[in-house]
């Protein structure tokens, strides 16, 4: 039987939408019977709290790990729809929340994608963990820390816990496009007059 932990890496506060969002996913899943808890650890460093769900999901003898960013939206169905695939790692390829708005899966060739017409599952380099499902027995099989920045030296820049996981991770990393549709991500955005014109100009 599943179980499974939502970690949810926090810094000190939880966009509204993603608190109704986890409400109605736990209603649906204790509704379907299913056994799950929360993880929610808080800091600054998004790697330490990653890191400090698994150590937690393990304790609590989890089968799997939802994470979930606090600035996200996805129906309530979401988990099980993850759930069914029977994957160790399956995620979603949702937009980045500042422009240019970008989708955040990267490609097998290592160009971002999105089309509309996209369906199922693919497998790709990496991905955002804003809203995915990982069987903890990856990370027995991966040695600590399983979260950490990186470096890309071409670049000279680093790389965010999530895109190193990715890299590093030795299982496949696939996003399900269909559910990829249904996931936002929620950010800032500062209202001038330039919209009002924007508005009466359009």
């Amino acid at each position: 039987m599943n179980r499974v932990v939502v970690g949810i890496p926090t810094r000190d506060e939880m966009v509204t939408d993603t608190a109704f969002c986890l409400a109605a996913l736990a209603a649906y899943e204790v509704a379907r019977g299913e056994t799950f808890g929360f993880i929610n650890p808080r800091g600054s460093l998004l790697s330490v709290s990653r890191n400090h769900i698994v150590d937690e999901a393990m304790a609590q003898d989890a089968t799997h790990i939802l994470f979930v960013d606090s600035d996200m939206t996805f129906p309530s169905d979401g988990l099980k729809r993850l759930l069914a695939h029977g994957e160790s790692l399956v995620g979603t390829n949702y937009p980045t929340r500042r422009r240019p708005v970008r989708p955040t899966a990267v490609g097998m060739e290592g160009r971002l994608i999105y089309e509309t017409d996209q369906q199922g599952l693919e497998r790709v380099r990496g991905i955002g963990l804003g809203f995915c499902l990982i069987e903890v027995d990856v990370f027995r099989a991966m040695s600590r820390p399983w979260f950490c920045d990186g470096w890309d030296a071409k670049r000279e820049s680093f790389t965010g816990e999530d895109s190193h996981f990715c890299l590093t991770v030795p299982y496949p990393v696939l996003i399900d496009h269909d559910l990829s549709r249904e996931i936002g991500h929620v950010g800032a955005y500062e209202f001038t007059h330039a919209d009002t014109e924007a508005l009466r100009d359009g």
